[in-house]
């Protein structure tokens, strides 16, 4: 399933400055590209693995693995550094409840 990460995801998120600043992970570019694609309130985006579902409404999530070119631009986008615009492909095959 291709996922836009546009201008305006990069411009309304929270970078995450520290490790334990988890609280950014359901705010960052990626986090609010996967909202507008899933349609859904719970999103953590983090640089290893994605959580996406109805929780804590329900208590329903599926976590998936960040592909790697990804993680390396969540990094980049923590870290200050400047990023663009851009798509990735998320494989859906290895979901889990």
């Amino acid at each position: 399933m291709l996922i836009e990460v546009t201008q305006e995801h990069i411009d309304r998120a929270l970078q995450r400055v520290n490790v334990d600043t988890y609280d950014k992970c359901y705010e960052c570019p990626v986090a609010l590209a996967l909202k507008d694609r899933f349609q859904v309130k719970y999103i953590f985006a983090g640089y290893s693995y994605l959580q996406i579902g109805r929780f804590p409404e329900d208590n329903i999530y599926y976590e998936l693995a960040v592909p790697q070119d990804v993680s390396l631009w969540e990094s980049n986008f923590d870290n200050g550094n400047p990023v663009q615009p851009f798509s990735f492909e998320l494989d859906l095959g290895g979901t889990s409840e």
